[in-house]
């Protein structure tokens, strides 16, 4: 499923996929998911995704943090990290 259970768009093959293919009263596996979410703080990884439009091969394309640092990002993290509880 990769990521978040949603990042590619792969819930929707998934679906698209059992409904076509799966045998009436066949199981599919995993059958089900749980998605965690938390507010997180990590300042140097911000700042690395941030500078690295001030020169990417050359070009200034600083015009971009903003919309990149405006959307979701997957990575892996320390637990330190983490500044709130789960929902």
């Amino acid at each position: 499923m990769g990521y978040f259970l949603l990042y590619e768009g792969m819930l929707d093959t998934v679906l698209l996929a059992r409904d076509k293919f799966l045998k009436k009263n066949g199981r599919l596996f995993p059958n089900r998911g749980i998605m965690h979410i938390a507010a997180i703080e990590d300042e140097k990884f911000k700042r690395s995704k941030v500078e690295f439009w001030k020169n990417v091969y050359g070009f200034d394309m600083s015009c971009m943090a903003a919309t990149v640092l405006s959307e979701p990002i997957i990575d892996i993290l320390e637990s330190t990290h983490i500044i709130s509880n789960s929902a």
